[in-house]
C-alpha cells in the first residue's frame, strides 16, 4: 500500500493544548521505545477498551470504531517516533493511520490528525514512498 503524506501533518514546534482544544490528543515523546510500548501508551491515552490487543489490527480497530463514537476529532502528536520501532514496522503503523484517516473522512467521521515533528518528515516520506 502506498502512503499518501498528504494526510500527516508535520510542525515545527509543538503544538499547544489550547491548540488542540477539543481533540482527543494522544502525544508520543521519547519515553516510548518501541512497538508494544506505542501501543500500550496509545491506548492508556486513548482509553481503549481493556481487551486491546496491542496489536497493529487493534490499533486500527480502535481508531476507526471505538473513537469516532466519542465524537470528537482526534490528535495524535508524534514530538519524536519511538527509537526501537524498525522501519518495517514504523511503515506498518504510517498505513495505519493512513487507513484510519482516509476511513473516518470517507463516513464522514471526526477528524483523525497524525501530526509529526518537522524533524521526522524526511523518514516518514521515505518510508511512504516504499
Amino acid at each position: 500500500m502506498t502512503i499518501d503524506v498528504r494526510a500527516f501533518e508535520f510542525f515545527a514546534d509543538p503544538p499547544r493544548e489550547d491548540a488542540l482544544a477539543g481533540e482527543t490528543t494522544a502525544r508520543l515523546n521519547s519515553g516510548v521505545g518501541g512497538m508494544l510500548e506505542l501501543l500500550r501508551s496509545l491506548a492508556a491515552q486513548l482509553s481503549f477498551p481493556s481487551y486491546f490487543g496491542n496489536n497493529w489490527d487493534a490499533l486500527e480497530e480502535s481508531l476507526q470504531d471505538l473513537l469516532p463514537n466519542q465524537g470528537r476529532a482526534l490528535a495524535l502528536v508524534h514530538e519524536t517516533l519511538p527509537p526501537d520501532l524498525t522501519d518495517s514496522e514504523l511503515r506498518t503503523y504510517l498505513e495505519v493511520l493512513g487507513r484510519v484517516i482516509l476511513h473516518r473522512q470517507e463516513f464522514g467521521e471526526p477528524k483523525l490528525r497524525a501530526l509529526f515533528s518537522q524533524e521526522m518528515r524526511d523518514r516518514v516520506e521515505r518510508l511512504a514512498s516504499r
